[in-house]
């Protein structure tokens, strides 16, 4: 059972990082020329954006996820990732303002 639970949490994690790492290359390339070679890679790493945008919703997602809600999961790599763009827009320090934030869910008695 803890093989199944390791390959589990290893699904996930490729797709955060599989996210991180596209969104890099898009971030980095989006406004430079390009030659042939990084244009096929940077659609390629457009399409994977897209992928894991479509397994973080997807019900396998919520299988592998269990208890944990796997667009909790998304939505925290997405703020992580604009925390990062601010900090390298603003010459490496963190602005507050720069970054939107997560909206959290309300219990309602």
């Amino acid at each position: 059972m803890n093989e199944y639970l390791n390959l589990r949490n290893a699904i996930i994690r490729q797709a955060v990082i599989d996210y991180q790492e596209a969104t890099r290359y898009v971030r980095k390339w989006r406004h430079r020329p390009k030659n042939y070679d990084q244009e096929a890679r940077y659609r390629h790493m457009e399409r994977l954006l897209v992928e894991v945008d479509i397994f973080f919703r997807s019900d396998w997602a919520k299988t592998l996820c269990g208890e944990v809600d796997p667009m909790m999961i998304y939505e925290h790599i997405k703020a992580e990732a604009r925390v990062t763009k601010a900090s390298a827009i603003h010459g490496g320090r963190y602005d507050e303002r720069a970054v939107k934030k997560p909206i959290r869910a309300r219990a309602w008695n």
